[in-house]
């Protein structure tokens, strides 16, 4: 059997950086390190949400899971904060804050955002204070990174993408990336 050097065929490695996410014709395949990664980012996520929560006990009621079918329609959205999850079918959003993670099968919004905001669509925050991934992310203050197509913030941002807009930037457009402090 012969072996080919130096010959990577898409339809078998998509993605190895040493993280060993391939993918196969069963699916994306998760092996090694990037379980590790994986494993950190909510270990991480929880220990900071619970170190959170202890702090703000006294203020407002809080919640470590949060489940939501509409914005403000679900588990207390408006009343609670969440230090741990919230979950939206298919979005979740409220008026208040989230530490940890926030997923919307489809979009995401809340006042702010304490970690990591998901949605495959849109995600939208007041104020970030971390990681947030969608087609289109919108926020008015960005402490942290949005990756996404389109990428909205008006005072400051991080941002990767096609469309960077951030308002009160000098140079306010600017395509692949854009960065304000």
């Amino acid at each position: 059997m012969k072996k080919r050097k130096n010959v990577a065929c898409l339809q078998d490695i998509v993605f190895d950086m040493k993280l060993n996410l391939h993918y196969n014709r069963k699916g994306f395949v998760m092996k090694g390190k990037m379980r590790i990664c994986a494993l950190a980012l909510v270990f991480f996520a929880l220990a900071s949400s619970l170190g959170a929560a202890e702090k703000q006990e006294g203020k407002r009621p809080w919640e470590f899971l949060q489940l939501g079918v509409w914005y403000g329609v679900g588990s207390n959205q408006n009343e609670a904060d969440v230090y741990g999850f919230r979950i939206g079918l298919p979005v979740c959003g409220g008026q208040n804050t989230v530490s940890g993670i926030e997923l919307g099968v489809l979009g995401a919004s809340t006042q702010q955002v304490n970690g990591l905001q998901l949605g495959p669509l849109a995600t939208i925050a007041n104020k970030l204070n971390g990681l947030s991934i969608a087609i289109a992310n919108m926020a008015d203050t960005v402490n942290g990174l949005q990756i996404g197509v389109v990428n909205i913030a008006k005072d400051r941002s991080v941002q990767i993408g096609l469309v960077n807009w951030i308002s009160d930037s000098p140079l306010p457009f600017f395509p692949f990336v854009n960065v304000k402090f």
